[in-house]
């Protein structure tokens, strides 16, 4: 079974938000296969297939990993099996790459899935929405200008074929496809 979590904050005030990219690739790939999500206990899921469940963690990002461990515990996911997709400063807007492992970058939510699984061995789709030149908080947490909202459409669209990629030819195809766009 593969688990694909998109990242982002819950509620209304955090919707279109910079740090919720995951969120927008996970209701896009679920859109596109007309699966719904569901709500069960601090998280959405929507089953694509047998073999296929989408992920959104409805705790803050910070917390993700709690409710992502469970689910790896209640189905049995591998680690190699699951995809966290998320934002990522340190990637000009409109960036899209893909990662096997590593550290957490000081992204917060991926800090937490590495805490509560005990493990960096995932697979990840980094979306980039630039570095602020103020504060990183409030960068995260703002809506795209008008001028960056068509950027960050691309980047989505290039994140669900990224998603895609790695579905049915694996991580290493992903990362060879995905990272030398640009």
């Amino acid at each position: 079974m593969k688990l694909i979590c998109g990242l982002g904050n819950p509620g209304r005030r955090y919707e279109k938000t910079r740090h919720s990219a995951g969120f927008v690739v996970a209701d896009r790939i679920a859109g596109g296969g007309n699966a719904s999500f569901r709500q069960l206990e601090d998280a959405e899921a929507a089953v694509v297939s047998e073999e296929l469940i989408l992920l959104k963690p409805l705790l803050f990002m910070n917390l993700s990993g709690k409710p992502i461990k469970r689910f790896i515990d209640r189905k049995g996911v591998k680690m190699e099996d699951l995809l966290i997709i998320h934002d990522d400063i340190d990637l000009e807007l409109g960036r899209v790459k893909m990662k096997s492992g590593g550290g957490d970058g000081g992204h917060r939510g991926l800090r937490s899935i590495i805490a509560e699984t005990g493990s960096r061995d995932f697979s990840r789709v980094r979306i980039g929405v630039g570095r602020p030149e103020g504060d990183a908080v409030e960068h995260v947490l703002s809506r795209f200008g008008r001028d960056e909202t068509p950027v960050f459409e691309e980047a989505i669209d290039a994140a669900v074929k990224a998603v895609d990629i790695w579905l049915a030819e694996g991580i290493q195809r992903a990362m060879n496809v995905i990272n030398k766009r640009k």
